[in-house]
């Protein structure tokens, strides 16, 4: 669950990363009908463990921008096939993709009839970045209700509540980066992911985050860190822009 999410969370950065030298949203690869983009995940000794692949499927004008719909599946090894579909938006100076919609349908799997609900902001970018520069944090709560927990016998845990926490996001600086789909030159950020759940299972994760964006492309490469030691890192395999 915790690898999955912090997959996605990246995933999250390839629709949301900045387009510096674009003059408009529509110049951004994702805000494009028919981009298919493909990203390898692995783990700290170089083994793939298995990749995601995003399509594009509708684009639409919005006050200021465009609306983009896309539908990613991940296929990583020892994990079912997942699908998710989200909306991500670009308007004025700023990128925006709703954060719950990276929790998939995993987290939920065993809570049907549950109640859920959600709480926090968007992951949001600035248009344009620069050296030195910080992004903005952001928090998300889900909370699963057991059904008719009102009645439920003392002490019994009757929420599952799962906390994703973004913070620290910098802007260090640019490098360049060679992947399986070219070479980039890329703005450097890092951040800070923690993670929680609570309920009948407490799980508490940290970790440090890496990433290489490319204005107009998104994130091209991220390392996951966690304890000062290398635990993961995902590469841009493939791009075809859409019209």
């Amino acid at each position: 669950m915790i690898r999955r999410f912090v997959a996605l969370l990246t995933l999250a950065a390839l629709f949301g990363a900045p387009a510096a030298q674009a003059q408009t949203c529509t110049d951004h690869a994702l805000f494009r009908k028919g981009t298919v983009l493909t990203v390898s995940h692995f783990n700290a000794k170089g083994k793939e463990l298995g990749q995601q692949t995003s399509i594009t499927e509708s684009t639409a004008p919005i006050d200021g921008g465009v609306r983009a719909e896309i539908r990613t599946t991940s296929t990583m090894k020892g994990a079912p096939k997942d699908e998710v579909r989200f909306t991500s938006t670009c308007s004025g100076d700023t990128i925006t993709v709703d954060m719950r919609t990276f929790m998939g349908a995993q987290p939920t799997q065993g809570y049907e009839g549950w109640e859920i609900s959600f709480e926090g902001s968007d992951l949001a970018y600035p248009v344009s970045m620069s050296a030195g520069q910080t992004l903005p944090d952001t928090m998300m709560t889900m909370v699963m209700k057991m059904p008719g927990a009102e009645g439920a016998p003392p002490g019994l845990p009757t929420t599952t509540r799962f906390e994703v926490e973004v913070t620290n996001r910098k802007v260090v600086g640019q490098e360049s980066v060679t992947t399986a789909a070219g070479t980039f030159d890329a703005w450097k950020v890092t951040f800070d992911v923690n993670f929680e759940m609570k309920g009948m299972l407490s799980v508490k994760n940290q970790s440090s985050q890496v990433e290489w964006y490319v204005p107009g492309i998104g994130t091209v490469k991220s390392e996951t860190w966690r304890k000062g030691k290398l635990e993961g890192r995902t590469e841009l395999a493939a791009l075809q822009k859409g019209a």
